[in-house]
């Protein structure tokens, strides 16, 4: 772990030299996947990225202001179109994985699911289907629309998002009054998301209390730049490790039929956004960010950088997320006779 730390930091030092969006988590991404492609001996810090999963959920938090907070009218439409955008994506997914990628029709379905990848893949599993193939189809989504978003806005909005870092002030400039109020959310985030269970709820509920605290005037929250520099090399090491000990054979095909996916995914996200556009003052991007099934985490990071409402953008993640995992199951079992058939 301590490797692949210290190439992901390497990745997203010289990812920010270069002028790459993103670079702390990019640069990262990409270092640590070249690594374990290399079959060099690192390991994912998959230890590490709770504690500060709970720290990006109090970043967020602060950034829940008055100001934000009156820019939600049309959230209530917005959430309406979550169970349309479910599923119409994963039918489309659904028909794309039996017809082209020649997957079993279990396996298919919960590849097609735009879902938490622990959470599609925990299912797949307790059902006795196997996630090899499935774990690694998630991985790629998620990790091909981190990689790519960024570059795509930087490219059609000239959005600067090189030196994105979206933390406060340098942790030398804090008061330590402050810096011990976001330890204790983030730890009072943590445990209450270890007693719920519930499903993001280690990033979720920290981002609540401090938003709570925040408007009621209570307190003001923040967290060190550097600490979200860290964050970022962390959860790009994370992703970037969980292609480990896989072959290139199996990376390649999940690639190409990954690729097939987002495509579509991100088809139906880009008309999603056009039409909250266009009927409410829900911003372009906004809504694409929004609706883009990449990571909660990392499409947070990116709204942070836009300037964009990360309030909107987490709560539509959140309701899409929670959709997927309420009625995915259920649904399953509904079809399971016809997905079994040969």
């Amino acid at each position: 772990m301590i490797l692949a730390l210290t190439i992901a930091a390497i990745g997203g030092w010289l990812a920010s030299l270069a002028g790459i969006p993103l670079p702390w988590m990019l640069g990262a991404i990409g270092a640590t996947l070249i690594a374990a492609l290399a079959r060099a001996p690192v390991a994912s810090p998959r230890p590490l990225t709770m504690p500060l999963r709970a720290v990006l959920g109090v970043l967020l938090g602060a950034s829940i202001t008055p100001a934000l907070l009156a820019q939600l009218s049309a959230l209530g439409f917005a959430l309406l179109a979550v169970p349309l955008y479910v599923v119409l994506t994963a039918g489309l997914g659904l028909i794309y994985f039996i017809a082209v990628a020649k997957m079993d029709r279990s396996e298919a379905f919960f590849a097609a699911l735009p879902g938490g990848l622990y959470t599609m893949v925990t299912f797949a599993e307790d059902l006795g289907i196997s996630i090899r193939r499935l774990g690694l189809i998630h991985t790629m989504r998620v990790t091909l629309i981190v990689l790519c978003l960024p570059f795509l806005i930087e490219g059609l909005l000239g959005q600067d998002l090189t030196h994105t870092v979206a933390g406060g002030k340098s942790i030398l400039e804090m008061a330590f009054s402050t810096l011990c109020i976001m330890l204790l959310i983030a730890l009072a985030g943590w445990w209450l998301a270890e007693r719920t269970k519930l499903p993001g709820g280690i990033m979720i509920i920290p981002m609540l209390i401090t938003a709570a605290l925040q408007l009621a005037g209570v307190t003001s929250a923040a967290v060190p730049a550097e600490l979200v520099v860290v964050a970022q090399v962390v959860l790009g090491a994370a992703i970037g490790g969980r292609f480990i000990d896989l072959e290139m054979r199996e990376i390649t095909n999940a690639l190409l039929h990954s690729c097939g996916y987002v495509a579509l995914a991100m088809t139906v996200t880009t008309l999603t956004a056009l039409v909250l556009a266009a009927t409410t003052p829900v911003n372009l991007w906004a809504g694409i960010i929004a609706f883009a099934p990449g990571g909660l985490a990392e499409m947070s990071l990116v709204a942070l950088g836009l300037g964009l409402n990360v309030g909107f953008v987490v709560t539509i993640h959140i309701s899409r997320i929670m959709f997927v995992v309420l009625t995915g199951p259920l649904v399953y079992r509904l079809l399971q006779s016809k997905l079994q058939k040969p």
